[in-house]
């Protein structure tokens, strides 16, 4: 199977699981960075802003969501948005050099999780960044399961608790930002059908 049949069909999975990411922002990163993948597959001179815009033709946030998202940000990390940045960048790069990958999509996904690392606010926000590296290291690793128990244990280091995002910024241990979000956001219908009409479209660029 190629690596672009292997991108639609973990894809296809994103409408029925949109609400496991939190957020909207934290899914449309996700998919966004993973859709890219499809599309430098091909072409390796296809920039990020190209898959970006392609993304928009089928989405784009409600105000009465973004506001909701200010506020889920503000709760994670306040005025501390470069130290998110930096939690995300330093676990992830311990990731990368510890978790197994698979050698055949290791060619094309490596440089655009480097180029997420090495240039975080390409992201545009940290748990942006921190959902994009997510779903990119669990797609490149050759052991899941492998991978999850090093991303827990980044969790703890950093956060102090093994479930805990790596973008929240608080002190040390469990605390109520590392529980489920807690926000009411409106788009989840408007994203999910989206997701549904991008994978179809890329199914038929793939055909």
């Amino acid at each position: 199977m190629s690596l672009r049949l292997d991108v639609i069909q973990r894809l296809k999975q994103f409408s029925r699981t949109a609400r496991m990411w939190g957020s909207p922002a934290e899914c449309e990163a996700a998919l966004i960075h993973l859709a890219h993948i499809f599309f430098i597959a091909e072409d390796p001179q296809w920039t990020l802003k190209q898959t970006i815009e392609a993304w928009r033709g089928f989405y784009s946030h409600s105000e009465a969501d973004e506001r909701e998202h200010q506020k889920m940000r503000s709760r994670f990390w306040g005025d501390s948005q470069d130290l998110a940045f930096v939690q995300v960048v330093q676990g992830y790069v311990v990731l990368l050099a510890a978790a197994p990958r698979n050698d055949a999509r290791d060619p094309v996904m490596t440089p655009h999780i480097e180029l997420l690392i090495d240039h975080p606010h390409t992201a545009g926000t940290p748990e942006a960044l921190n959902a994009a590296l997510f779903t990119l290291m669990g797609f490149l690793s050759s052991d899941v399961q492998r991978f999850a128990h090093l991303l827990s244990l980044e969790r703890l280091r950093v956060g102090g608790h093994e479930l805990r995002p790596l973008h929240v910024v608080a002190p040390a241990g469990p605390s109520e930002a590392a529980l489920p979000y807690a926000y009411d956001f409106k788009d989840w219908p408007r994203l999910t059908e989206a997701i549904d009409r991008f994978v179809a479209h890329l199914m038929t660029l793939n055909a």
